[in-house]
């Protein structure tokens, strides 16, 4: 058997560092470790953290989220892929049908510590929109699901 933490190692490195911060009394800080992202307060300018969600289809930033005292987690099937005749697969895998998921191009979770929101972005995204939305309102925690329908990039959003 082996066992892959990196659905939430990121965040849970993201997380301990913030926690270490805080015990040394920072009270400003953006802590990113491979995308995963824990915030401390506020930006210095006394303003929430304004941070850019990367546009899966292309270049540049999709939209911009603010956030304070959050952490956010993205999963995509854009930076992590692999191609089979000519087709692309994410890395994510289904754990229901064992194949890669299919129902998303980007998941990304706000919640209260990155380890967590690692892991949920890395769940919604084998679920599809529609289950994503349910589950999400089921953890009380918001969500942003980008996916494709005949081509167009379609976004639902859970705040």
């Amino acid at each position: 058997m082996k066992v892959d933490l990196g659905g939430i190692a990121q965040g849970f490195a993201a997380d301990r560092v913030a926690m270490i911060l805080k015990e040394y009394n920072v009270k400003s800080a953006l802590i990113n470790i491979g995308g995963e992202i824990a915030l401390i307060g506020q930006s210095p300018k006394g303003r929430p953290w304004r941070i850019g969600i990367k546009n899966p289809r292309g270049e540049g930033i999709i939209e911009t989220v603010e956030l304070k005292d959050e952490a956010l987690s993205t999963s995509g099937d854009y930076e992590k892929f692999f191609i089979i005749n000519n087709k692309r697969y994410p890395h994510i895998i289904n754990p229901k049908t064992g194949f890669p998921a299919r129902d998303f191009v980007s998941v990304t979770i706000f919640a209260k510590n990155a380890a967590f929101a690692d892991a949920i972005a890395t769940a919604t995204a084998t679920m599809g929109p529609e289950k994503g939305l349910i589950f999400l309102d089921s953890l009380g925690i918001g969500g942003i699901i980008y996916y494709e329908e005949s081509g167009c990039l379609q976004r639902v959003e859970k705040r």
